[in-house]
């Protein structure tokens, strides 16, 4: 299998920043400033390998609970799980089976469940975000991924002290991508060797090729209580309030990435969350991402489901179940997502109205083979960020909690990315 990474490709310095004063202590994020010295930033490196299986910790059979969860990052050139018997189906296209018995029995189920997860929170539908073909058309809107609205999420490429990792992340402003916490620092380190390095983003990317090109980060910016160790998670740095970053683009030839490929909006507090069935706070979410284990992490794969509001003290996540795995880390979650149609007299597409609206990023998963559940932290108030609007410089409200304070603080920094 083919694994693709960027090596390590420039100079990094660090300023850390504290904005306590003007805040409450826990409110404030830790910046860090990347410069680069690329001669070709469109060249491709690769590496033989293959995909990591994260170590699992306790048999996820109950709704999430500290000791159940891993965090989503995937490691390239380590082991991935073995591949089972091939049938081909009516249409000439190959698809696999677990086993000669795959018919049996045993498996008369909806596989969407997962082997054992939680049935309450789990149903699911995940596919490549692609085509099988592209008929008689080669043109952009005939292939999903290279097109709007997919096209505003990538793979996220980088370095942990000098090994290629690599997660998902997506355009949330012009310049500014978003993306989990845990791909871009290691949680409570408290000191500038937490910093992971040699940021690329490459939108749409569909196996080798990078039709929008490759874009490096400037600076990035991680909650202040994620970079010390402070914030409310379940254990250390898995499932936390605040698993959420934002990275500063540089341009290229004078234009920023989402005057490219575009970016989707974003909402806080439970935007398109409704009380139903027993009480539950639900919402239909779209969650993008590469994980190594679907198309060997070069293919864009979407997940739909039910995304369940779910909390634990001060702790709050949206859970839904997905069969996405390392590498999906950092892909956006959202609501309304795709191309809104043109609504006549006789229909009506419900009271949340804007379309591609991220509510958050995969932040975990757990930790079986086939117990398909992954969480994204809160997007909104919290413990740590409270307030209910973040108003930036240019007299802007950023939103609220969590997502509002870290737009605001990059928006700040870089009045001309948002």
């Amino acid at each position: 299998m083919r694994c693709l990474f960027m090596p390590k490709i420039g100079l990094f310095f660090v300023i850390i920043v504290n904005f306590s004063v003007i805040e409450a202590l826990a409110e404030s994020t830790s910046p860090h400033h990347s410069v680069y010295t690329v001669n070709n930033i469109n060249q491709l490196y690769e590496s033989e390998g293959k995909a990591q299986s994260l170590a699992g910790l306790v048999s996820p059979s109950q709704q999430p609970q500290s000791s159940l969860m891993r965090n989503n990052t995937l490691q390239q050139g380590s082991t991935a799980a073995q591949a089972g018997s091939v049938l081909g189906s009516a249409d000439g296209v190959k698809q696999a089976s677990t086993s000669s018995t795959a018919a049996s029995s045993s498996r008369v189920r909806v596989d969407a469940y997962g082997t054992s997860s939680p049935q309450s929170i789990a149903p699911y539908t995940t596919a490549g975000a692609y085509a099988t073909s592209t008929s008689s058309s080669t043109s952009a809107t005939s292939v999903a991924v290279t097109s709007a609205p997919w096209r505003a999420t990538g793979k996220l490429y980088f370095n942990v002290k000098g090994k290629p990792y690599e997660c998902t992340a997506a355009m949330i402003m012009p310049g500014l991508l978003v993306t989990a916490a845990h791909c871009v620092y290691d949680f409570g380190t408290n000191t500038s060797a937490g910093w992971h390095t040699d940021f690329v983003f490459a939108p749409a990317q569909t196996d080798s090729t990078r039709p929008y090109g490759s874009w490096t980060a400037t600076s990035e910016i991680v909650p202040t209580p994620y970079y010390n160790g402070t914030d409310t998670c379940t254990q250390r740095g898995i499932v936390c309030n605040d698993d959420i970053a934002i990275l500063t683009m540089a341009t290229q030839s004078g234009k920023l990435p989402g005057a490219v490929v575009g970016w989707y909006g974003y909402a806080w507090n439970g935007y398109s969350y409704v009380t139903s069935f027993g009480g539950a706070s639900l919402a239909s979410l779209t969650q993008l991402g590469y994980p190594e284990a679907l198309d060997s992490g070069v293919r864009m794969e979407r997940t739909d489901g039910i995304g369940s509001y779910w909390t634990s003290g001060n702790l709050k996540n949206t859970v839904m179940g997905s069969a996405q795995t390392g590498g999906s880390s950092g892909g956006p979650w959202l609501a309304n997502f795709g191309t809104r149609p043109t609504v006549g007299s006789g229909a009506n597409l419900g009271s949340s109205s804007n379309s591609n609206v991220i509510v958050g990023v995969t932040s975990w998963g757990y930790t079986t083979v086939g117990d398909n559940v992954q969480g994204a932290s809160w997007f909104g108030t919290d413990t740590e960020y409270p307030a209910s609007s973040y108003t930036d410089s240019k007299g802007v409200n950023r939103g609220a909690g969590n997502i509002g304070f870290l737009i605001r603080q990059a928006c700040n920094a870089a009045p001309d990315h948002c």
